[in-house]
């Protein structure tokens, strides 16, 4: 079972993200992203979970639930490949 904490690093990590790039890009600040990463009983907001939801393109669920989410769809608009998350 995995953490909150340990999706989202996993998530900076597989894009091959900076501390700095990720929270410039989602709009929170570089320490409160390392201490949530840092700590599995991080009390984050509601506001920077959903940031950092919406810059990985992931459903909320995806950060609080360690199940593999299902019914995932990839589709290809012009070069782009986007995910289209079930709900």
């Amino acid at each position: 079972m995995t953490t909150f904490s340990e999706r989202i690093k996993a998530l900076r990590i597989q894009r091959g993200e900076t501390l700095q790039q990720t929270a410039d890009s989602a709009g929170v600040s570089k320490a409160r992203l390392w201490a949530t990463e840092k700590d599995p009983d991080a009390n984050p907001t509601i506001f920077f979970l959903r940031a950092i939801a919406a810059h990985f393109e992931v459903p909320l669920s995806h950060l609080l639930d360690d199940r593999p989410p299902t019914g995932v769809k990839e589709v290809t608009l012009g070069q782009e490949k986007k995910k289209i998350w079930p709900g």
